[in-house]
């Protein structure tokens, strides 16, 4: 699924039928006690999804997560990061280092909106000097990172447990 095209799109282009699709969306509103004129919200609100944008921030971890990110089988990593999500920024997958890498997440995080994965520990001791990207403390990192995303995941015992 490109940037441009929505889940509808997408879906018909796999061989969905609209039919399937709105029968799909009578049982979800039924599963959820929905009347079932919230189908057809339900439907116009899905088929004009877009794919989510996602900036994936890694800290203090050991990038198992993304280990097992790139050795996904139900979707595959390919087909998560081409039809399903736009995954903006992962310095650990990204070609871009330096200042180009810090420019990728700025403007992957400018616009807001978007899903941020939080992967490993982010330390507060020493006011956060302990680990720094490009000169600037994890803490700090994750405070702006924060303050423009819609939802916010963190990932992993790192992220859990340091």
């Amino acid at each position: 699924m490109g940037t441009d095209r929505t889940l509808a799109d997408y879906l018909v282009s796999a061989g969905v039928s609209r039919r399937a699709f709105l029968k799909r969306c009578f049982g979800l509103a039924a599963m959820l006690g929905l009347p079932t004129a919230a189908a057809a919200e339900i439907a116009h609100g899905l088929g004009a999804a877009r794919r989510r944008s996602v900036v994936w921030l890694s800290f203090q971890e050991c990038t198992g997560c993304t280990e097992s990110l790139t050795r996904s089988y139900a979707p595959t990593f390919e087909s998560l990061i081409f039809d399903f999500i736009s995954l903006d920024y992962h310095h650990t997958l990204q070609a871009a280092s330096g200042a180009a890498a810090e420019a990728a997440r700025h403007e992957a995080s400018s616009a807001g909106g978007y899903l941020l994965i939080v992967d490993g520990s982010v330390p507060l001791g020493g006011q956060g000097t302990c680990s720094t990207i490009a000169g600037r403390t994890n803490l700090d990192i994750l405070i702006e990172s924060v303050e423009a995303a819609q939802v916010v995941i963190a990932v992993g015992s790192c992220a859990a447990f340091g």
